[in-house]
């Protein structure tokens, strides 16, 4: 009787342990990026207005320029993003995919060509405190809240421009996009959502000035440092599920 139950409890143990090893996450943060629409909504043309102010005269000159230099046709596809020690990129649909390990409805989003590794110890520069944003880079950093209105019960994403500190440690879970701020369109203001544990982010919008080559060899030089995201695919007689690993 008592080998029995050692027997049991074994083979619990290896079942409990196999499903730790196979487990996947359930829970996602996903958001699309696309094309800036020829009509753009009322977030749009909010995001615009005020790009639009903090940009200088030097910089509308100096836009122009650059986005004929090693630029690509966009394709939904090729902007790079990182999140919690993980880097993926947006797919032929525009979609970037996270696993989730923001514990609450909110997130720092920011945008960024270039940042600044800080090391533990200068004299092993492979391990690291985290990121600061490189001082001479241009970047923009944005909220966003998942809030229920009270009186018709919604939910909403709320996106507002915060300040950036540029001297402190870049937060663990802040997503960041590797691209010049001047060419990603962030909706400001309350889009609609579901109360759901997949955060599902409103979309974003890139201008033609996107230079996706360009920012792909700078993302090369802290790319060592971050997991890419891996899938597992399941496939089915008639579709197939991807999940994170």
């Amino acid at each position: 009787m008592k080998l029995r139950t050692q027997l049991i409890m074994i083979c619990l143990f290896s079942l409990l342990f196999g499903y730790v090893q196979s487990q996947v996450s359930p829970h996602i943060i996903t958001f699309f990026v696309r094309p800036l629409p020829t009509s753009p909504t009322e977030a749009i043309t909010k995001a615009l207005e005020e790009r639009k102010r903090r940009m200088s005269h030097h910089d509308e000159i100096l836009q122009p320029v650059l986005s004929k230099v090693l630029n690509l046709p966009f394709l939904h596809a090729g902007l790079y993003a990182s999140y919690a020690g993980t880097i993926t990129h947006s797919n032929a649909d525009g979609q970037i995919l996270f696993e989730r390990k923001s514990p609450e409805p909110k997130l720092m989003v920011l945008i960024t060509d270039t940042l600044k590794p800080i090391p533990v110890d200068p004299l092993k520069p492979k391990t690291l405190l985290g990121f600061m944003v490189d001082p001479k880079s241009p970047a923009e950093q944005y909220s966003f809240k998942r809030l229920q209105d009270p009186e018709t019960e919604l939910y909403e994403w709320h996106v507002t421009s915060v300040p950036l500190t540029r001297n402190a440690t870049i937060p663990y879970d802040t997503i960041i996009i590797y691209a010049d701020p001047r060419n990603i369109i962030v909706p400001l203001g309350s889009t609609l959502t579901t109360d759901n544990e997949n955060f599902v982010l409103p979309d974003l919008y890139v201008t033609e000035g996107y230079n996706s080559a360009l920012n792909a060899l700078r993302f090369l030089k802290i790319r060592h440092y971050f997991a890419p995201v891996t899938f597992n695919y399941t496939f089915l007689p008639d579709q197939y599920q991807k999940k994170i690993s």
